[in-house]
C-alpha cells in the first residue's frame, strides 16, 4: 500500500502524512445529530480544516467526511457540502451500510430511531431535517436531497441500495469504498459490487477500519470482493491499485504508465496453497499476487523513493 484514504476526527492523519512524505487523502470528520449542534459542529469544521491546510501538498489532500446518517443531521449535511464546494475538498462519507440506518431515515424507526428518540434529537422526517420532500426515503436520497452527492464524493459501504439508488449514484457520478469483510464482519449484507462496475462508478476496496477487521489486508479485502463480484484476478486486482485510485481522486497513482508516480509494492510470490499441479499452471500473475499478504511485501517505493523495506 503506497497511499492511503482515511475519515478521522484527530487530525493526526494529514499531519503524518506530511511529516513522513507520504501520499493519501485525509478526511476530517464531522459529527452532530440534533439540528441545534450545526453552528457548533460546522465552526469546528472550518477551524480544523483552516489548520490542517498548512499540511497539504502534491501527494497529500485534505477532504471532508460528515460522518453517517445517524450521527449527521439533514442541515449539517448541507453545511458541509456547501463547505467542501466553497473549499474544493473533497467528501467522504459511510453511507447506506445498515437495515437500521435504512429504517431510520425512512420512517424513524429501528434501534437508530430508538437512541434518537431517547436523546431528544428530531427525526430525518422532521421539516426541519428536510431540504426537499422525497417520495422514497433511502439513506443514499437522503443525501442527495441535501447536495452532498457528487464526483467528489466517496460512498463508502453502499450495502443497502436499490435500482434507484443505483440511478442516482450513477447520475451524481460518485465513488465507491467497498469494504466486503467489514460488511460480513457485522453482517450487514453484501454490497451489489457487479451491478456497481457494470454501471460504470469507480469502486475500489476498502476495509472501514481495523476496529472491523482487526488486521488490515487489502489482499484478503480483494480476494472477498472477487468471490463477491464475480471477478477474474485481474479485476479484483485493480480494485486495490487503479480502481481505488480512482476512486479517490488520484487516478496518477495506482498504474505503471508515463506521467504516473511509479510507486511501487514489491511482494514475494510462492506457490499458492490448495491447487493442484494442473491448477497452478493455469493462474495468472494476478492470481498469484491476489494469493498474498501483508507479510509478502517485501518493499514499498513512493515516487522511486524507498520507504520500507522488510529486515
Amino acid at each position: 500500500m503506497t497511499t492511503i484514504a482515511d475519515t478521522g476526527d484527530s487530525g493526526a492523519v494529514i499531519e503524518a502524512l506530511a511529516e513522513l512524505r507520504g501520499s493519501g487523502v485525509a478526511y476530517q470528520e464531522v459529527f452532530g445529530p440534533h439540528p441545534e449542534q450545526l453552528s457548533i459542529s460546522i465552526r469546528q469544521l472550518e477551524a480544523r480544516v483552516d489548520r490542517q491546510r498548512a499540511f497539504t501538498g502534491e501527494r497529500v489532500r485534505l477532504g471532508v467526511s460528515p460522518h453517517a446518517p445517524y450521527t449527521v443531521s439533514g442541515p449539517l449535511y448541507r453545511a458541509t457540502a456547501d463547505l467542501a464546494d466553497r473549499l474544493d475538498l473533497p467528501i467522504a462519507v459511510h453511507i447506506a451500510e445498515s437495515l437500521a440506518e435504512s429504517a431510520l431515515i425512512a420512517s424513524g424507526a429501528g434501534s437508530f430511531g430508538d437512541a434518537w428518540r431517547a436523546r431528544g434529537i428530531p427525526l430525518p422526517d422532521d421539516v426541519r431535517q428536510l431540504a426537499a420532500p422525497l417520495a422514497i426515503r433511502s439513506p443514499i436520497r437522503w443525501l442527495e436531497s441535501f447536495g452532498v452527492l457528487g464526483a467528489d464524493t466517496l460512498c463508502i459501504h453502499a450495502v443497502q441500495t436499490d435500482a434507484g439508488d443505483l440511478a442516482v449514484m450513477r447520475r451524481r457520478e460518485v465513488s465507491i469504498a467497498h469494504c466486503p469483510l467489514s460488511n460480513r464482519a457485522h453482517r450487514h449484507g453484501e454490497a451489489p459490487l457487479g451491478a456497481y462496475l457494470a454501471a460504470g462508478l469507480r469502486v475500489g476496496v476498502g476495509t472501514d477500519s481495523a476496529a472491523s477487521v482487526g488486521e488490515i489486508d487489502l489482499f484478503a479485502e480483494a480476494r472477498a470482493a472477487r468471490a463477491l463480484g464475480q471477478l477474474d484476478a485481474a479485476g479484483a486486482l485493480r480494485l486495490i491499485t487503479l480502481g481505488a485510485a480512482e476512486a479517490i481522486g488520484v487516478p496518477d497513482i495506482g498504474v505503471l504508465a508515463p506521467g504516473g508516480w511509479g510507486d511501487v509494492a514489491v511482494v514475494a510470490v510462492g506457490a499458492v496453497e490448495g491447487t493442484s499441479p494442473t491448477v497452478r499452471t493455469a493462474l495468472t500473475v494476478e492470481d498469484v499476487i491476489l494469493s498474498c499478504t501483508p507479510g509478502s511485501v517485501t518493499a514499498t517505493y513512493l515516487a522511486g523513493r524507498e520507504v520500507y523495506r522488510r529486515p
